[in-house]
């Protein structure tokens, strides 16, 4: 079992791409950081190491910080992503909506 220590509610700005009708800017979501005491009891023990590759990689300066989270509606993804901001060190993180990535791809 991994236990983590509760810390008291902490922010972080998390930075969404938006568009209007003069195009694409970053928009600020502060998002508090859920309080996860046990990652094995929250997703299964295999995901403890998962979560250490994780936050090893994007914490390491050269890496650009693409990780795909996949599973079920209710399995937790967008609440382990809030808890995940807060272990990245020293990097602006952006979020790109799901719809919005097909259109800043296409030429």
């Amino acid at each position: 079992m991994t236990v983590l220590s509760p810390e008291p509610s902490i922010t972080f700005t998390l930075h969404m791409v938006c568009r209007n009708q003069g195009g694409y800017y970053l928009s600020c979501i502060t998002i508090k950081k859920p309080l996860i005491t046990d990652l094995a009891l929250y997703y299964g023990n295999d995901f403890v190491s998962v979560h250490e590759k994780i936050i090893k990689s994007l914490n390491t300066l050269e890496n650009k910080g693409i990780v795909l989270l996949h599973g079920i509606p209710g399995s937790g993804k967008t609440h382990y992503i809030r808890y995940l901001i807060h272990e990245i060190q020293g990097k602006t993180l952006i979020y790109v909506p799901p719809d919005m990535a097909k259109e800043i791809s296409s030429p």
